[in-house]
């Protein structure tokens, strides 16, 4: 069993914790996914990226955020107009 392989029976089993930059990516793409690339805090991420992050996420049921990660998710999150309303309701699920 390699490595990754242990990782992922791991993750699978008990969770994975998401970092900050992860979950705003995640936010951003969710709310519009064409602008991650335009977006000042995922413009090193690309909708590929978007893409490959949600079909990881989909397959591991546990994901977990301690709450000063998500206090900062919410200050990076800073879209305008309704995309922000949209971002907060995404960040409450």
């Amino acid at each position: 069993m390699t490595e990754f392989d242990r990782f992922d029976q791991n993750a699978r089993a008990r969770g994975i914790l998401i970092d900050t930059n992860l979950i705003v990516l995640l936010i951003v793409g969710s709310v519009n996914r064409d602008c991650i690339p335009f977006f000042k805090r995922t413009r090193q991420y690309t909708p590929a990226d978007w893409d490959l992050l949600t079909g990881i996420l989909e397959q591991i049921p546990r994901r977990y955020a301690v709450p000063h990660i998500l206090s900062e998710v919410s200050g990076l999150t800073d879209l305008k107009g309704p995309e922000l309303d949209i971002a907060r309701d995404i960040l409450h699920n």
